[in-house]
C-alpha cells in the first residue's frame, strides 16, 4: 500500500457504507477512508461504528488486512451513546 488515510467527516449527500451496505445520510458523520494499493486509488464511506467493529475484526481475525463486502451487520448504537 503506498498511502493511507482516513478521516472523520459530516456527509454533505447521502452514501453507501462500505462495511453494512446502509446508508449514510446527509448531515451524518462518517469515517472517509483514502489509499493507493498496487497502483489503484481507492476510497471508501463506513459509519463510524461499523468502521469500529471492522477494525476489530482486523485486529483479531485477518492479520492486519479489512475487506469490505457490504453484507456485515451494522453494530446497535445506545441513543445518546455517542462516537
Amino acid at each position: 500500500m503506498s498511502f493511507y488515510r482516513h478521516e472523520l467527516r459530516t456527509s454533505h449527500k447521502p452514501r453507501i457504507c462500505e462495511w453494512c451496505g446502509q446508508r449514510i445520510e446527509k448531515g451524518d458523520k462518517y469515517v472517509y477512508e483514502a489509499c493507493q494499493f498496487q497502483g489503484d486509488f481507492c476510497t471508501s464511506a463506513l459509519h463510524p461504528e461499523c468502521r469500529a467493529a471492522a477494525e476489530k475484526e482486523m485486529k483479531e481475525d485477518h492479520c492486519g488486512e479489512i475487506e469490505y463486502f457490504r453484507d456485515c451487520e451494522r453494530p446497535f448504537i445506545h441513543e445518546g451513546a455517542g462516537i
